[in-house]
C-alpha cells in the first residue's frame, strides 16, 4: 500500500512541476487557450478512463498491472496533455493540486485492489461490501489451481489430460512440447531418435524410456531436487537400466526361458488365487460398510470394490504375475548353483554385531524400531524386557475413526472444549474392545494360552509371525512406545503376569510379561538360520548383477544422453 501511495504522490508532485514550467513558457498565448481551458478536465478524465480499460485488458491477457507501470503510463499523458494549453496561473496551479489529489486517491484505490483488500465503485453513501474487486489476471490462476485440484481428484478427460502431462507420460507431453507461446498452433510429436545402441546394430529408441526417465524425475523433483542436478545423472542411469533390460530378456530368449510352461501357468494361477483372496478379505476388514450383507453379499461387494477403486482383479493378478516370470526364472538359472558356507555366515554375523552396537548406542530409539518392525536384531541395550501383545481392534472402522480424533481433541488441552462430553463418545467407542478384552483375561486366568488367543482373535500382525512371536516386543522405562503402554509393561513383577486391558491408538491390548532382554551380541546360533537365508539372497544378487554387467560388456553399448535433452 505504501510503495503505491508513493508512486501516486510522485506522479502528481511531476505533474504540478511540468504544469508550472508550462505555464512559464505559455504565458504570451492567446485568449483562445483560455476557452480551451475548459476541456482539460474532462479530456483529462476520460483519457484516464481509456488508459484504465486498457490496463484492465492487459491484466486479461496476464500482462504485468504493477504500480511502477502504471506511474509510468501516467506520467506520459500529463505530458501530453500539458502541451501548450493555458496561460493562467492560478487556474494552472489550482489544476495541478487537483491531479496530486485524484493521483493520491487513484494511488490508493489501485493499492487496495492489487493488495486484495477490496474495493467499490458505489456511489457516496452507499454500502461497501467486503466483496474483493474483479481482477482477471488472478481468476486466470484461480483456474488453472481448479485445473491441477481437478486432475489431482481424477475428473474429467482434461484433467486426465494436464495430469498425464504432470506425471510425465511422453506421448501426451511430446504433442504439447512444441506449442507455440500464443497458444494458436501446436508443433507436430518429435520423431524418435536413437540413444543407444549394442550388440550387432541393436538400438533403444527415446520414446522407449522417455516414460521411465519422467517417472524418475518426478520421484527426485518431489524429494526437493531440481532437474538441472539430476538430469544427467537420471539420463545415465535410465539408458544403461534400458540396455540392460533387453540383454536380460534377450539371454532369457536364448536360453528357453521366456515362453511359459504348463507348470509355470500352475504356479502363476495358485500364487494369484492366494494373493487375490488376501486383497478382497482386506477390503472386507478395512474398507468396507458391511452392515446389512450377508457373507456372500460382502464377497461379492469387496471383489467389487477392490476392481473399482484399484483396478485389482484376479486377472489382472494372472497378467502380471506372467509378464515378470521370465525374469525370475533367468534369476533361478544363474543363481541355483550359489551356496554360502559357514565362514561366510560368521563374517556377516560378526561386521552386523559391530555396525548395530555402534548405530543402537548412538541412536537408541532405532533400536526399538527395528526389533518393533521384525529386522533381525544381532546386540541388544540394556534394560529392555520382552512382553507378547494381544490386540482388539474397534468394532468398525468409524469407531476407530472417532476415537482417533477424539484422542487427538483430548490430548491439546484445550480449555474450550468439553472433557466430559468427548470422554464419554471416547467410553464408547473402546466399549466394543474393551469388552472383548476382559474375555480373554478371564480365559488367561482360566489357563488359556497366549499364543492362541493371539492367533485366534488378535488383530496385530507382528504378533502372528512366528519369530517375533516367541521373541516378543521390546519395552523399558525409556521405552519411545506411549506411556501407559510403558507404565504397564514394566510394572509386572514375574515372568508370565498379564497386564488389565490397556487402551491404545489402535484399540485395546493385553501384555504378557516373557523375559528379560540379555544385553550384548545375541548368539550365532540363536540366529544362524535366518542369517544363513539373508547372507545367500545377498550372495544370489551379487551373482546375477555380475553376470548381467557381463553380459552388457559383450554387447559393447554406446550412449547417447545429449539427444534427449
Amino acid at each position: 500500500m505504501a510503495n503505491v501511495a508513493f508512486c501516486a504522490a510522485e506522479f502528481g508532485f511531476m505533474v504540478y512541476c511540468m504544469c508550472i514550467v508550462i505555464i512559464q513558457e505559455d504565458a504570451t498565448m492567446s485568449e483562445e487557450n483560455d476557452r480551451n481551458l475548459q476541456s482539460v478536465a474532462p479530456e483529462a478524465k476520460e483519457n484516464e478512463n481509456i488508459e484504465q480499460a486498457k490496463d484492465e485488458a492487459k491484466a486479461a491477457e496476464g500482462k504485468d498491472r504493477s504500480p511502477a507501470k502504471k506511474s509510468s503510463s501516467g506520467k506520459k499523458k500529463g505530458k501530453k496533455k500539458g502541451k501548450g494549453r493555458s496561460a493562467i496561473v492560478p487556474v494552472a496551479i489550482a489544476l495541478a493540486v487537483l491531479l496530486v489529489v485524484f493521483a493520491l486517491l487513484v494511488g490508493y484505490g489501485l493499492g487496495r485492489v492489487r493488495g486484495g483488500e477490496g474495493a467499490s465503485d458505489a456511489e457516496p453513501g452507499a454500502e461497501v461490501t467486503s466483496e474483493p474487486a474483479y481482477d482477471a489476471f488472478t481468476e486466470a490462476l484461480t483456474q488453472q489451481n481448479e485445473h491441477a485440484l481437478e486432475a489431482l481428484a481424477g475428473g474429467g478427460e482434461e484433467a486426465d489430460a494436464d495430469m498425464s502431462i504432470l506425471m510425465g507420460e511422453d506421448d501426451l507431453f511430446n504433442e504439447n512440447a512444441g506449442e507455440a507461446e500464443d497458444g494458436d498452433d501446436e508443433a507436430p510429436a518429435a520423431e524418435p531418435v536413437v540413444v543407444a545402441e549394442y550388440g550387432d546394430g541393436k538400438q533403444v529408441m527415446s520414446d522407449e524410456v522417455m516414460e521411465a526417465y519422467n517417472e524418475e524425475l518426478n520421484v527426485h523433483i518431489l524429494s526437493g531436487s531440481s532437474e538441472e542436478e539430476v538430469a544427467d545423472t537420471l539420463l545415465n542411469d535410465v539408458l544403461r537400466s534400458a540396455v540392460s533390460a533387453r540383454v536380460e530378456e534377450e539371454h532369457a530368449k536364448e536360453l528357453g526361458l521366456y515362453e511359459l510352461s504348463e507348470e509355470d501357468r500352475a504356479e502363476i494361477e495358485a500364487e494369484a488365487r492366494e494373493d487375490y483372496e488376501e486383497y478382497v478379505q482386506f477390503y472386507r476388514d478395512s474398507e468396507l460398510d458391511a452392515e446389512g450383507m450377508s457373507e456372500e453379499e460382502a464377497e461379492a461387494a469387496a471383489r467389487e470394490q477392490l476392481l473399482e477403486s484399484d483396478g485389482v482383479s484376479y486377472e489382472s493378478i494372472v497378467a502380471q504375475l506372467e509378464e515378470g516370470r521370465w525374469a525370475q526364472k533367468l534369476f533361478d538359472h544363474v543363481t541355483g548353483d550359489v551356496t554360502v558356507d559357514d565362514a561366510a555366515v560368521q563374517a556377516a554375523y560378526d561386521a552386523r554385531v559391530a555396525e548395530q552396537e555402534k548405530s543402537f548406542n548412538d541412536y537408541p530409539d532405532d533400536y526399538e524400531f527395528s526389533q518393533w518392525n521384525g529386522d533381525l536384531v544381532l546386540y541388544n541395550l540394556p534394560g529392555y524386557r520382552a512382553v507378547k501383545m494381544l490386540l482388539l481392534g474397534f468394532d468398525d472402522e468409524e469407531s476407530a475413526m472417532t476415537a482417533y480424533a477424539l484422542n487427538d481433541e483430548l490430548g491439546l488441552l484445550d480449555a474450550g472444549i468439553d472433557e466430559a462430553e468427548r470422554q464419554a463418545a471416547l467410553d464408547e467407542c473402546y466399549a466394543g474392545p474393551e469388552a472383548r478384552a476382559q474375555e480373554a483375561l478371564a480365559q488367561l486366568r482360566g489357563g488359556a494360552s497366549m499364543d492362541e488367543l493371539i492367533l485366534s482373535i488378535g488383530e496385530d500382525e507382528g504378533m502372528k509371525d512366528d519369530r517375533r512371536r516367541a521373541q516378543g516386543y521390546y519395552i523399558s522405562e525409556d521405552s519411545s512406545q506411549p506411556e501407559e503402554l510403558v507404565a504397564a509393561a514394566m510394572a509386572l513383577e514375574n515372568v508370565g503376569d498379564y497386564t488389565e486391558p490397556i487402551r491404545v491408538e489402535d484399540g485395546v491390548c493385553i501384555l504378557q510379561y516373557i523375559g528379560d532382554v540379555a544385553q550384548g551380541p545375541v548368539p550365532l546360533d540363536q540366529v544362524r538360520d535366518e542369517l544363513r537365508e539373508e547372507v545367500l539372497t545377498e550372495a544370489r544378487n551379487n551373482a546375477y548383477n555380475a553376470q548381467v554387467r557381463a553380459w552388457v560388456e559383450e554387447a559393447h553399448p554406446t550412449y547417447y544422453p545429449e539427444r534427449m535433452q
